[in-house]
């Protein structure tokens, strides 16, 4: 478990100093995935999958954490939405975004 929470800080500062850090992301969702963090991992993956869709170890951690919660995609548009929050302001159209982006990620993965 604290190897786990490690791992989530380490990847979390790097993601700070590198935002678009695949690599980090993609721990960072495997070590949230380990700690049952799963609307937080999951959204680390939609992230990184609407930059690039076929990546297979982000589908694969996304499918798997929508196994774990039933209220998932409800929750991952929460989450982005508070990231899109903090990088461009609290704008009245962020939800939306956000629900834009996510849903685009869910409908792709589920319909294969």
């Amino acid at each position: 478990l604290k190897k786990f929470k490690d791992a989530v800080k380490c990847c979390t500062d790097a993601i700070a100093i590198d935002p678009p850090n695949r690599k980090a992301r993609l721990r960072r969702a495997a070590a949230l995935e380990g700690l049952g963090m799963y609307t937080q991992a999951a959204a680390d993956m939609v992230l990184l999958l609407t930059e690039d869709n076929n990546v297979k170890e982000a589908k694969d951690c996304v499918l798997r954490c929508l196994r774990e919660s039933p209220t998932l995609r409800v929750d991952v548009v929460k989450e982005i939405s508070e990231i899109v929050a903090q990088l461009h302001g609290n704008d009245k159209n962020r939800f939306s975004a956000a629900h834009v982006m996510c849903e685009g990620v869910f409908v792709g993965l589920l319909q294969q």
